[in-house]
């Protein structure tokens, strides 16, 4: 079965004083097996919901055997 590597960036907090706007973000890696992008995607999601953020930006997936290195 393919492997692919789903990463998810994140907006986790924004604290905005008088002239400072201050966002914290991170992402969130996952390993997936499964027999298409769009599976792999979908198990990212389901196993990701339980993380809360602000807000969750677009979902990115690479398949390991296409990637020239790691």
């Amino acid at each position: 079965m393919p492997k692919f590597i789903v990463i998810q960036m994140q907006i986790d907090s924004e604290v905005i004083d008088e002239e400072t706007r201050s966002i914290s973000m991170s992402n969130v890696v996952r390993q997936i097996d499964a027999f298409s992008r769009e599976l792999a995607i979908g198990k990212f999601v389901i196993a990701t919901q339980g993380i809360k953020a602000l807000k969750k930006m677009d979902i990115e997936c690479y398949d390991l055997s296409e990637l020239l290195s790691v």
